[in-house]
């Protein structure tokens, strides 16, 4: 893709705005306003993931019915066309591709849990493979540059997970230790790693650190 696009999902109104960014400047110029099919009831939010070779965007639905709805990306204007939607374990607030592209995982703040499911190679994501039970308020979840671990972060339970990360089969199963805990209180709720992949960054929510 010759230009920036940045992809905003809007809850209520159940549709994402394509904007292009102009790296010079800053400024953001509509591209589209796309609507996402088959929705009954908006969520809290709409969590977005792009597959790792920028041909699909994946969309989190929080509301009715819990999906996650898969758009092809143009690569020449950045718009965007529906390929499906696949059923969701939860209402997810954090969703993110495998550094294959070949799964989606994905953390439920209210469900406690974090989960698997397999993409298709239509691009479509299919049902839930494996679902893993958190401690209190998972909200992110994130795979590092090899793809054979995944961490996320608990923001009830104050830890961030560790697992391994078998993407052949799509399994998660506990690191150990398995988990990394913080200050209590504190929140963790974001996760992102140094370029150099040594480093990883936490956000934590309740104690703004």
């Amino acid at each position: 893709m010759a230009r920036t696009i940045a992809y905003v999902a809007n809850a209520d109104s159940n549709d994402i705005h394509v904007l292009a960014l102009d790296t010079a400047d800053g400024r953001l110029t509509p591209v589209e306003r796309v609507p996402i099919p088959a929705i009954a009831k908006p969520g809290s939010s709409i969590p977005l993931a792009v597959s790792p070779d920028r041909r699909v965007l994946y969309a989190g639905l929080r509301g009715e019915p819990l999906v996650a709805a898969a758009f092809a990306i143009d690569p020449a204007s950045g718009g965007l066309r529906h390929l499906g939607n696949g059923t969701l374990a939860d209402s997810m607030a954090y969703i993110v591709t495998d550094r294959t592209g070949r799964w989606l995982l994905s953390a439920s703040y209210g469900g406690n849990k974090v989960a698997v499911n397999p993409i298709g190679a239509d691009g479509v994501v299919r049902p839930p493979s494996q679902i893993v039970p958190t401690p209190p308020h998972a909200h992110s979840i994130l795979p590092d540059a090899s793809n054979r671990f995944v961490f996320a972060a608990c923001l009830g339970g104050d830890a961030v997970m560790m697992f391994r990360f078998d993407a052949a089969t799509g399994t998660l199963t506990p690191n150990v230790p398995d988990r990394a805990g913080v200050k209590p209180k504190a929140g963790p709720r974001h996760l992102r790693f140094h370029p150099d992949g040594k480093r990883l960054y936490l956000v934590n929510e309740l104690d703004g650190s």
